[in-house]
């Protein structure tokens, strides 16, 4: 019971007083984390992102095509 209690109130002052700080640490976190998998596969990074943005510059002019031609 005192292990409930104890974790309720540590949930509760985690969100109550903490929060800023936690998401202040997971954007750290994601960032600490994308240069590490940059710098261990950048070219694979940069070649699927290239791939990902000529994707979606396709699918945006696809669809102003679209809209004119109606």
């Amino acid at each position: 019971m005192f292990l409930l209690l104890l974790t309720i109130f540590g949930v509760w002052a985690t969100y109550k007083f903490f929060t800023k700080w936690l998401w202040w640490l997971l954007g750290l976190v994601i960032v600490v984390n994308l240069v590490a998998w940059f710098m261990r596969y950048g070219w694979l990074l940069i070649m699927v992102s290239s791939f990902a943005l000529a994707s979606w510059l396709f699918y945006v002019a696809y669809k102003k095509y679209q809209l004119k031609h109606r």
